[in-house]
């Protein structure tokens, strides 16, 4: 059976997650492998859905884009509000673009072949012309070091390789002008009783155009460090740094590489989120329980603030696309099964549309705010979830998207007239 990216499953409990932290910091190993539903790193343990492999540490060169048979005329594309995914294989994973109005609507954009067992992780352009994909290609199987990027166009034609030697697990993060893309790269020691331990972690920017790369940022000796995203102006990459028991959210300006303190957290902490504004992140905290439950900080004040109150596992913080509300996944209970938006300074939180079983874990909403892309779990928990299923919501409509786990890469406004 073929292994699935780290975020296509849900990810551990949380008390083994902090467990394997302490011992691998301990060890001044930074093998935090964050699995879940939504976003950011590839996710760690806890009751949240983990990130795909393909979000992994990928490795290896993207194939060809599917050729269209002869005879046979090639699929339009689909226009409107679109998303763009990659559906996992054995040994290559499907890229799509599907309609969110009418998801059966839908066209092949490429086949991407990679190692057996591990699936891409990518992202879309600002500009919506190109996909970066971290990739492991032909036997690679070591996913924080044999992965590749690659840039590859939506419109078609061949992919490039433009560095290797990557970890698999992390999305690529476009340059807000689209001229780099910024992505992790380890360096591994081999421990006589342990094997392979992450010894230290690189943020590199590499240029879109030829590949060339800088380093941002290295840290050895210990801890962690994850990529959340670009401030609004795209002068300065946040980052989270796990650091004994807690967690450092840091400013890195691209310029110059100068670092600074944005705020200090009080707990392990995954899947971070910066509001549309740049002003507030919110993330979901390790707490005593043993469960993970959403806050919202300002990195101004600081101040952080649990989002809901609830005393079940909390599931992928997304923010809606307006920056005033944050959409929470939950388990079922008391008959409630879809997920919640909370109002971003606090107040009542609204239930969104659900199944008549299990559970939907926020993954993003379109720009517009129309359209919400979950995973469906049809189980009870983080411990039962049952099977995986993808699902596109708008208002009271559920249209399912693909029968299991998907890539997603980014949203796209396509007109009749668009490439």
């Amino acid at each position: 059976m073929s292994r699935r990216p780290a975020s296509a499953r849900l990810r551990p409990r949380p008390a083994l997650f902090l467990a394997a932290v302490v011992l691998l910091l301990a060890l001044a190993a930074a093998a935090y492998a964050t699995r879940q539903a939504g976003g950011s790193p590839d996710g760690a343990a806890s009751p949240t859905p983990t990130l795909r492999p393909g979000g992994d540490d990928p490795k290896g060169n993207l194939g060809q884009p599917t050729p269209t048979p002869s005879g046979e005329p090639t699929p339009t594309p689909p226009s409107g509000m679109t998303l763009l995914f990659a559906e996992f294989g054995p040994t290559a994973d499907t890229l799509v673009v599907a309609r969110a109005g009418n998801p059966e609507e839908r066209a092949p954009v490429a086949t991407v072949e990679h190692a057996p067992g591990w699936g891409v992780k990518g992202s879309l352009s600002p500009d919506g012309t190109r996909i970066a994909l971290n990739v492991m290609t032909g036997r690679a199987s070591d996913p924080d070091t044999e992965a590749q990027l690659q840039v590859l166009p939506t419109a078609g034609g061949a992919p490039r390789t433009l560095l290797q030697g990557l970890a698999l697990r992390w999305t690529p993060i476009w340059l807000k002008d689209g001229s780099g893309v910024i992505v992790r790269r380890n360096e591994v020691t081999r421990d006589p009783n342990l094997g392979p331990l992450v010894s230290a972690v690189e943020l590199v920017l590499v240029n879109a155009a030829d590949g060339t790369a800088r380093a941002l940022l290295r840290l050895a000796g210990g801890g962690d460090v994850f990529p959340i995203g670009l401030s609004p102006d795209g002068t300065h990459l946040y980052y989270a740094a796990l650091v004994g028991g807690g967690t450092e959210v840091n400013r890195l300006r691209l310029a110059d590489g100068a670092v600074e303190r944005a705020v200090s957290l009080p707990a392990l902490t995954r899947d971070w989120q910066l509001s549309p504004d740049g002003r507030s992140l919110c993330y979901l905290a390790l707490e005593a329980s043993g469960r993970y439950r959403a806050y919202v900080v300002d990195l101004e004040r600081g101040a952080p603030r649990a989002v809901l109150d609830s005393d079940r596992d909390n599931f992928s913080p997304v923010w809606t696309p307006d920056g005033f509300g944050i959409t929470i996944g939950l388990p079922p209970a008391g008959g409630r099964r879809g997920a919640m938006v909370a109002p971003r300074d606090g107040g009542e939180a609204r239930a969104l549309a659900g199944a008549g079983s299990g559970f939907d874990v926020p993954v993003a909403w379109s720009p517009d705010g129309r359209f919400l892309l979950v995973r469906h779990f049809t189980g009870s928990s983080a411990e039962d979830p049952g099977r995986e299923e993808t699902v596109l919501l708008e208002g009271d409509t559920r249209r399912p998207l693909a029968p299991g786990p998907v890539e997603f890469l980014g949203w796209l406004e396509r007109t009749s007239s668009s490439p």
